[in-house]
């Protein structure tokens, strides 16, 4: 799996995409693996955004969601993982680029 894209700074990151299909606006789960933090409590946690086909649309979505808590994975669906991050839209990747900064 190719995890890893280049942000607009030039900085190599990995993030891990999930698509959860059916038409939805939110269909794409950006989960930002490199930029992980830690809570008060001590927990790793990474930054999760959400984002449709074309999120730089006046009626597009594209939103940060809120933290993924890897020991909580079980009770996260964001849906079926995206294997090759160059199959996504290019409004998405761009999106993602711009999000990992």
């Amino acid at each position: 799996m190719n995890d890893v894209i280049t942000n607009v700074n030039g900085v190599r990151v990995k993030v891990r995409v999930y698509d959860i299909g059916d038409g939805e606006v939110d269909g794409y789960t950006i989960i930002c693996v490199s930029d992980k933090g830690k809570d008060s409590s001590g927990s790793v946690y990474y930054p999760v955004f959400a984002c449709g086909e074309n999120p730089f649309h006046p009626q597009g979505i594209g939103i940060y969601v809120g933290d993924c808590y890897p020991y909580r994975r079980h009770s996260y669906d964001f849906g079926k993982r995206v294997k090759d991050l160059a199959s996504l839209p290019e409004e998405v990747i761009k999106y993602i680029k711009i999000v990992t900064i």
